[in-house]
């Protein structure tokens, strides 16, 4: 018994070992996951869990009498159990981490992980990274991005590396975004892949040439994928073969002859022909190929003829046709006889559909049997209009009385007395009044309809002018109600309001109105006494007023509450003559008063005078004249005059506002105290709206003195202008031949706007220097017609608010006129710019620079020729760099300052004549607005890039792209504004011209204080680096304020008359002596300045320098010495 019980227990363990799942478990019950004793006990191979209860191998590191003393990496002890460190830490205790993974920090016992992603180990506060996960990435300047290296790319998880081929690439192995500096290589991918050039291929870190007949080859020099010669195609194996049609010379492979015409193919000769083209046959015999009978050959093709064609010339010329009783030959074609057409899939002509005359097949019909009534319809042949189709298929007239059932038909016979579908209603009698006369419903009835019986009729109910019967309900029903009700329910017919003559729903909703609408995209009925003067005529729905009701109505001219004739108002509400009523009160009107003036004159010494005539009043031209005809203009004096007559009227217009007559006089002599007469012939012409007539016959004007200069003083000034005019050219050569006219002139010459009168020289003097102004490009297109005929706009007239000097100039408000010229220059550099990328792209290619290796000559003349031309070249190429490297934006830029001027002054007439009345105005003035928000623009720009510190100022690149703002000057804290400052300045200066003309004591002192600051700001700051250069601004800066001084003098002149004309000419000489003197000074300035650029950028003129001084020292030859005979 004892026996069986340890034989029962042995089994029971051999069985529990055989069950435990664990390796390490010694002991296991109940589960076979659950070890109660582990195997290391005994061999110190496994420890027990505390999680599962089973058996972990390789955690523990060491044991000591059956337990663990230590762990192995990654783990921590703890009675003398392993447990698992925390990730990231990788080695721990039970109470702190001692070391962490890659990419997380030990702080405090814990790992911190890094805020950066690919970075290896990161500093304490994370923030930073030390170190990159591997060498495919550099760590940025600031030490908180890892990025990829050149040659590798980032896909978003890491960097990977590049093709070969790339330097750089992007998002994919083989997108590349630069290539390799190799030979034969492309200096910038295409569509993100780097090649060799054509006839190159990529070869171990190379391009290596492909052999002949490769064009371009792949992977290897002799795997083509295409041939340098078009009779060759690439075959599978990518080598060059001849083409179909082509046959290999026997010498050599790749020299291709072409077989001869119509062969497919060829062997041995080019007219041996082994296959043909389409439709060709092969002749055995000869080896040729044929075009067959039933085909046609064009153009070395052979077509085959039509299918009913037996022989043919074209596809169009039959000369015989197949044998068939159907097919008929008809001028030149062969086709089916009529009623039978042509079956592609049978080959064969097939009868027609019994309907169709001809047919293209069996559902389409080309033409229909005129007989049968029938005509066609998309491919059918349908019955014609007014016909029906009967039972037996045949298109009988709707006129018949077989139609009568047939509703499309509309049978209408108002004889016969029975109702059909064309008529309204027939009840069989031919009686009036009773609901229906002549077949038509009478006002005011409905009939009953049955077809092919009589019509019964009955009266609708009240208030309805339309009805029906209903079938269904089996009673009449109101359709329209009579004007002034409505239909509510569909039974009941209830009345509208009384503004109303149609209406629905309800009485007030209005459909039509009975009297008034005052809506324009509604309907809003109003009674007419909503509008003043007008009352309701409720029998006929009109409305009508009553004159002598004091109330005014539209339609009348008057209404002063009585219908008493001859009180200004007359008993029909009419306007009586030479009377004007307001507000019921009627009193006489006076007659139309003319005034005249003489327009403001600022050249006392011209023989031209202006005078204007305006009226007080509107006026109204009922007949056409002639304006010369009249009117008699004389002077008072004896004087020869040239008379000019013109108006603002333009027949047949008849009520003008503002009318005008402008009268322009010429004198042969000097005159004072004189007066212009005019005299009106026929006064009663000119009449206001009331049609009373002028009364005033006769008005004189006062006329400005003349005073004609003495021949020597006209000769004086005009030789001294003359002479003038050589510094100037000569100034506006070294400016750059016009195309920056300077400062100085162009300031000079707007000063002639000052308001005042200046003396004979001066004016003289400064009317030649009015071409410094941009003026050309409208001077010469003559954009004044252009604006005033094709946009009919009238410059005239929307330019009275300009200043008179400047109008008379002929300039005016238009700022899109006035522009032109500034867009011109900017046009014309554009075109340099053009010009500039052609002779970089497209004239100095590298070929045509290798062209001087090419034309070796023993000639030395031809090759002194031919290395001028290479130097030419060169200069020209060296000339496109500059131009294309700093026309963005420094070009830009210094062409704006240069234009300043003109572009203020353009801008300021722009303001003083904003217009928004007519389309085109509109268009000016916002643009006006654009433009001069543009110039504000520019100048913070400008301010901007001044605003820089010393050294960003002095880079390269800062200076190419805004050199011209800070060009030549220095750049401490207040003198490198001075360009920005200048524009201002020219802005201001503008500004004080145009809008205190009318104050000319104030505008000359505001300009005098302008420039007066401008020197006192060149003097104390000294902005420009070149000392000639600032010398010559403040040089002509003092010119430009001593002559406003003066300009003051003439100004305060003007007031108090304090000066006579001969003092007037002396002040006047010492301004042009003080102009000409700042111009002189300029021209020499600028003439060094010019010499010592060409001295030093030009070496062949340094070695013509140097040659003439060397031959001046030769001439010097040395003299004898006196003591020779001592």
């Amino acid at each position: 018994m004892q026996f069986q019980l340890h034989l029962i227990l042995f089994v029971m363990v051999y069985l529990s070992q055989q069950t435990c799942r664990s390796e390490g478990c010694w002991w296991c019950t109940n589960y076979k996951d659950c070890c109660d004793n582990c195997k290391c006990w005994k061999s110190q191979k496994y420890q027990k869990t505390i999680d599962t209860f089973g058996c972990d191998k390789n955690k523990c590191d060491d044991y000591d009498n059956g337990k663990c003393d230590k762990c192995v990496d990654g783990y921590y002890l703890k009675n003398y159990v392993c447990y698992l460190c925390t990730y990231p830490c990788i080695e721990c205790s039970s109470y702190s981490c001692k070391k962490c993974a890659q990419g997380y920090n030990l702080s405090n016992g814990k790992c911190i992980s890094c805020s950066m992603p690919l970075c290896k180990s990161c500093a304490m506060n994370s923030n930073q990274c030390q170190y990159c996960v591997d060498d495919a990435y550099f760590l940025d300047s600031s030490k908180t991005a890892c990025k990829c290296n050149d040659t590798y790319f980032s896909d978003g998880k890491q960097c990977k590396q590049c093709n070969q081929i790339c330097l750089a690439c992007v998002s994919s192995f083989d997108v590349c975004s630069s290539c390799k500096n190799l030979a034969n290589m492309s200096q910038s991918p295409i569509n993100g892949k780097c090649r060799c050039n054509d006839g190159y291929y990529w070869n171990s870190n190379s391009c290596q040439q492909c052999i002949a007949p490769c064009a371009t080859c792949e992977d290897q020099a002799i795997s083509c994928t295409t041939c340098n010669n078009q009779t060759l195609i690439v075959n599978d194996d990518n080598k060059c073969i001849c083409k179909e049609g082509y046959l290999s010379s026997p010498n050599n492979p790749y020299q291709c002859e072409l077989c001869q015409i119509n062969c497919f193919t060829c062997e041995d000769f080019n007219n041996k022909c082994t296959s043909c083209y389409e439709n060709y046959l092969l002749n055995d015999d000869t080896n040729t190929c044929f075009c067959p009978e039933g085909f046609y050959e064009v153009d070395n093709t052979c077509n085959e003829c039509p299918k009913l064609c037996s022989k043919c010339l074209s596809d169009k010329i039959c000369i015989e046709c197949i044998e068939n009783m159907l097919v008929i030959k008809q001028n030149q074609v062969c086709k089916c006889s009529d009623g039978y057409f042509f079956d592609k899939i049978e080959s064969q002509c097939q009868q027609c559909d019994s309907i169709c005359n001809t047919c293209s097949n069996k559902q389409t019909c080309d033409s229909c049997h005129q007989e049968m009534n029938r005509t066609l319809d998309n491919g059918k042949c349908i019955c014609q209009k007014n016909y029906f189709l009967n039972e037996n298929q045949l298109c009988i007239s709707c006129q018949s009385k077989e139609a009568i059932t047939v509703e499309f038909c509309k049978y209408k016979d108002c004889n016969d007395g029975i109702w059909s579908y064309g008529e309204e209603c027939d009840d069989a009698n031919y009686s009036s009044r009773d609901g229906c006369f002549n077949c038509s419903i009478e006002p005011f009835y409905y009939c009953i309809n049955k077809l092919l019986q009589p019509s019964i009729c009955q009266k609708c109910q009240e208030n309805c002018a339309v009805c029906e019967y209903d079938q269904n309900q089996q009673n009449s029903k109101c359709k329209q109600a009579i004007d002034g009700y409505y239909i509510e329910n569909s039974t009941r017919i209830n009345k509208c309001l009384d503004k109303c003559l149609h209406c629905k729903f309800t009485s007030s909703q209005c459909t039509k109105c009975r009297f008034l609408n005052i809506s324009k995209s509604d309907i809003n009925c109003q009674l007419c006494e909503y509008k003043q003067g007008y009352y309701s005529d409720y029998e006929n729905n009109l409305c009508y007023s009553k004159c002598g009701d004091a109330i005014l109505a539209d339609i009348e001219q008057c209404d002063d509450g009585n219908q008493i004739n001859g009180d200004g108002c007359s008993n029909r509400c009419i306007l009586e003559k030479n009377f004007d009523c307001v507000n019921g009160i009627c009193s006489k009107t006076k007659n139309p008063i003319p005034s005249a003036q003489e327009n403001s004159i600022y050249d006392l010494y011209t023989k031209k005078r202006q005078v204007l005539i305006t009226y007080d009043q509107e006026l109204n031209f009922t007949q056409q004249f002639e304006l010369n005809d009249e009117l008699q203009i004389q002077m008072n004096q004896e004087a020869n005059l040239n008379i000019f007559v013109k108006s603002n009227l333009n027949f047949p217009q008849e009520n003008i506002t503002n009318f005008t007559i402008t009268i322009e006089i010429e004198v042969d002599r000097s005159i004072t105290n004189a007066s212009l007469l005019i005299k009106y012939l026929n006064p009663q012409l000119f009449k206001n709206t009331q049609n009373q007539f002028q009364e005033i016959n006769f008005i004189e004007v006062k006329i400005t003195d003349i005073v004609i200069i003495s021949q020597s003083a006209q000769a004086l000034t005009a030789s001294t202008v003359n002479s003038s005019n050589y510094i100037i050219y000569c100034l506006l050569a070294l400016l750059g031949c016009g195309l920056i006219l300077g400062d100085t002139l162009q300031y000079l010459s707007y000063l002639y706007y000052i308001n005042t009168v200046f003396p004979f020289n001066v004016n003289q003097f400064f009317e030649n220097l009015n071409f410094a102004q941009f003026t050309i490009v409208q001077d010469f297109i003559k954009l004044d017609d252009i604006f005033e005929y094709n946009f009919d706009y009238d410059l005239e007239l929307h330019s009275l608010t300009v200043p008179f000097k400047i109008k008379n100039q002929g300039m005016y408000s238009c700022f899109l006129l006035n522009f032109a010229s500034i867009f011109s220059v900017f046009l014309i550099a554009f075109t340099f710019y053009t010009i500039a990328i052609f002779i970089k792209y497209k004239i100095l290619s590298s070929e045509k620079q290798q062209s001087l290796k090419d034309q070796q000559s023993n000639s030395k003349f031809k090759m002194y020729y031919l290395i001028l031309g290479a130097k030419l070249q060169h200069f020209a190429y060296q000339w496109a760099i500059v131009i294309i490297r700093e026309f963005f934006y420094s070009d830009l830029l210094r062409i704006f300052m240069t234009t300043a001027n003109e572009y203020s002054f353009t801008l300021g007439l722009g303001l003083k004549g904003l217009d928004f009345s007519t389309k085109f105005g509109s268009i000016n003035s916002i643009t006006t607005f654009i433009f001069l928000a543009f110039y504000i623009l520019i100048t913070f720009i400008s301010f901007k890039i001044v605003d820089k510190k010393r050294y960003a100022l002095q880079q390269f690149q800062y200076s190419v792209k805004f050199g011209s703002v800070v060009s030549g000057l220095k750049i401490s804290k207040y003198q490198k504004l001075y360009n920005p400052l200048l524009l201002i300045k020219k802005f201001l200066f503008m500004a004080f011209l145009i809008y205190l003309y009318d104050y000319p004591i104030i505008q000359v002192l505001q300009v005098t204080l302008l420039s007066l600051t401008t020197l006192i700001a060149l003097i104390t700051y000294q902005p420009i680096k070149e000392r000639l250069e600032l010398i010559k601004q403040i040089t002509c800066e003092t010119s430009q304020f001593v002559t406003l001084v003066f300009f003051t003098f003439f100004c305060i002149n003007d007031l108090i008359k304090f000066l006579n004309e001969d003092q007037k000419l002396i002040i006047g000489w010492i301004v042009i002596s003080n102009v000409l003197t700042a111009l002189f000074t300029q021209l020499v300035i600028n003439s060094i300045q010019q010499w010592r650029y060409l001295y030093i950028k030009y070496e062949f003129i340094r070695k013509i320098v140097n040659k003439c001084v060397l031959r001046c020292q030769k001439k010097q030859l040395p003299q004898a010495s006196h003591d020779v005979f001592l």
